[in-house]
């Protein structure tokens, strides 16, 4: 991922350190409520790509 998004690619210190860092994170995760859609019938619109 950091060779797309960056352009340089992590040799295998660096991705062991991240990893690290990541495994060190404690905490919740807060709860998210996705909102319900509407069921899809065939009176709904199509999307579109215009603004």
């Amino acid at each position: 991922m950091s060779e797309v998004q960056l352009g340089s690619k992590l040799n295998d210190e660096e991705a062991d350190e991240i990893v690290a860092f990541l495994n060190s994170l404690t905490g919740q995760l807060p709860k998210i409520d996705y909102p319900r859609l509407p069921t899809r019938t065939i009176a709904t619109p199509k999307p579109s790509l215009d603004k």
